[in-house]
């Protein structure tokens, strides 16, 4: 920071100089520009870290969110399509979302070098959630990940299961016409008391 230069440079400015006789003291004006550089400093680490503090909030609570999302039963096609909404935008995320913490860590890395200059101090819930920060966004990509792979393979089974339903299914159909024609109650010179108890028998099978 520029400021810090301009600081250093009246720091090793003499407190007095001489003129002749005249003996000159400019501690006052070296500690009223020092003061005023610092509530300046001051000043625009509080914005920084309020816009700091407003990202992280953001990009946390997003990320809590999604990982809610994703982490429900899929026990309705509604709830399934829902959940691989989010875990197709937590996917396409991946390499954007570099790019957002790390301006966020890099506003923090900048406010701790002036923290015990300017007495500042984090609140501890926030301190938290910029440590995990990091560490959640790539427990949420791995969550994604392995719930994308578990729905597929869930709906590998699921079409498996179905197709061999449907095969069994006509088969059925396929025997159960052969034996009708060859049993039921159509069958030529039957008495009409045995066609109707076949008929019977076929319409509960």
């Amino acid at each position: 920071m520029k400021l810090d230069n301009i600081q250093e440079e009246i720091s090793s400015q003499e407190t007095s100089f001489s003129i002749g006789a005249i003996c000159l003291k400019n501690e006052f004006i070296k500690e009223s520009i020092s003061d005023a550089i610092k509530n300046i400093k001051k000043k625009l680490i509080h914005n920084l870290h309020e816009q700091a503090k407003s990202s992280l909030e953001t990009v946390y609570e997003s990320i809590k969110n999604q990982l809610m999302m994703i982490d429900r039963e899929s026990d309705s096609t509604e709830t399934l399509v829902s959940i691989m909404v989010e875990i197709k935008s937590v996917r396409n995320k991946e390499y954007e979302m570099k790019l957002i913490i790390a301006p966020i860590q890099d506003m923090y890395k900048l406010i701790d070098r002036y923290k015990q200059e300017l007495d500042l101090e984090y609140n501890p819930i926030e301190e938290d959630k910029r440590k995990e920060l990091e560490k959640n966004w790539n427990d949420l990509l791995y969550k994604a990940n392995n719930k994308f792979d578990d729905i597929r393979q869930t709906e590998s089974g699921i079409k498996t299961t179905l197709l061999s339903n449907i095969s069994e299914l006509g088969t059925k159909i396929q025997n159960f016409k052969k034996d009708y024609d060859l049993n039921g109650p159509k069958q030529e010179g039957l008495e009409p008391k045995v066609a109707a108890n076949r008929l019977s028998r076929f319409k509960e099978e």
